[in-house]
Parts: structure tokens; C-alpha cells; sequence
């Protein structure tokens, strides 16, 4: 038998007065199936995810650095809201072999300092999620998180979401976050407050996203 075929069940048909019909109980059966995609005949049916690839729909540097008052990265796509599964991976495929920069971070130092291959008084951004509410972008949420305080082996971690308003927000120390959003994408710009030190910001990513392997 085919899997059956989604039926819509009015709220007329299931009130307290409204008769038990065999026309109903069908549509109870056979929706779940549907929804499922679970043909009826089966004797032991099982449900399964569909086959799928993750395609990297994305991927790119938020990147900057400089000893002004500010240094910020260029804008990029974090999210594309027709797609129904996605997140963006942050990877550590940044230059940490001269001692100047660490992926996925940012820090400033005139004179860097090296302790255990992180930066003194540097931050880990480790992960950045678009957050959803019934399908629309609300913000931004990143989690952040101090290499270690200076004179201490404290290591703070700190969430915060950023609103879609296009105004530059705090995430962490010295970081700040610009995002907004269109009927179909999100971005997201990064920028550093330099002051009179040499500063980095690095965070290589991949945005990922689930795709039919029907589709593709």
C-alpha cells in the first residue's frame, strides 16, 4: 500500500458533540503515518530520517586586526532562514604556529605572551547560534570565553545575545557584534576595540546546512 496522504481534521469533527466517524478514526490512523511516511501494509514498521548530506552551504574568516581605535571584519551570511537544519561551525584552521594568533579568538597585547599556545588576557568565542522563534531570526547568541585572566588561571564563559538591530553590541571584553537580517539571510560583522595596541580578531567558520540527498 502507498503511504498515505496527509488529512486535515477540522475542529468541528472532534468537539464534544461531534460523532465518532469512521471517516475520522481513518485521518487519526493515517496522519501519524503520513507524518511519519510509514506505509500502512508494513508488518513492522520503523520509522527513519530520510538520507541526507550535511553540504557546507558557506564558509569564510571573520577576521581583522590593526592598532587604531577599532578593527572590524567584513560582513558575511551566518544563516539562510529557508533552510530547515543548519549551524555554523567555528574550525581551528587559524595560524597559531607564530605565536600571533589563535583560532577562533581575539586578544590584545603589545607584547604577547604565550601560555599554553593561548594569548594572556585573550578570549575563545566557542560557538555563535542564530536564534529562532516559530521560524523568524530573533538574535545572535555567542559564547565567549576569557583564556585566562591575567594573574590567575580563572577562565570565564559568558552567553549573551545579540538583537538583529545593526548596531554594534558587547559579546566579551573587548569584542562587539553587528547583526541583522533580511526576509532570507542573516549577517554578522565583528569588530575589536585596537585602542593603542596591536589587536586580532579570528574566527574561521563553515556554515553547514542538511540537505535531501533526493535534492541533491
Amino acid at each position: 500500500m502507498p503511504i498515505p496522504t496527509y488529512s486535515v481534521i477540522a475542529d468541528n469533527e472532534i468537539d464534544p458533540e461531534s460523532p465518532l466517524t469512521t471517516w475520522l478514526m481513518f485521518r487519526l490512523r493515517d496522519n501519524a503515518l503520513a507524518v511519519l511516511g510509514i506505509d500502512p501494509a508494513d508488518p513492522a514498521p520503523v520509522f527513519t530520517i530520510p538520507p541526507s548530506v550535511q553540504e557546507a552551504a558557506g564558509a569564510g574568516v571573520l577576521f581583522a586586526s590593526g592598532s587604531g581605535a577599532t578593527a572590524t571584519t567584513a560582513e558575511f551570511v551566518i544563516s539562510e532562514i529557508a533552510d530547515d537544519v543548519e549551524w555554523l561551525e567555528l574550525s581551528n584552521d587559524g595560524d597559531n604556529t607564530t605565536g600571533s594568533l589563535v583560532p577562533h579568538s581575539f586578544q590584545r597585547d603589545s607584547t604577547p605572551t604565550m601560555i599554553d599556545g593561548y594569548m594572556f588576557d585573550g578570549y575563545n568565542i566557542h560557538s555563535i547560534d542564530v536564534v529562532y522563534s516559530l521560524g523568524v531570526p530573533t538574535g545572535v547568541r555567542f559564547r565567549v570565553g576569557q583564556t585566562r585572566v591575567i594573574g590567575t588561571s580563572t577562565r570565564a564563559t559568558t552567553d549573551t545575545t545579540v538583537t538583529l538591530t545593526n548596531t554594534y553590541q558587547g559579546i566579551g571584553g573587548i569584542l562587539s557584534a553587528k547583526c541583522r537580517a533580511t526576509a532570507s539571510q542573516v549577517f554578522l560583522t565583528l569588530r575589536v576595540a585596537a585602542g593603542g595596541a596591536f589587536t586580532t580578531v579570528c574566527v574561521p567558520f563553515t556554515r553547514r546546512s542538511f540537505k535531501s540527498k533526493a535534492a541533491v
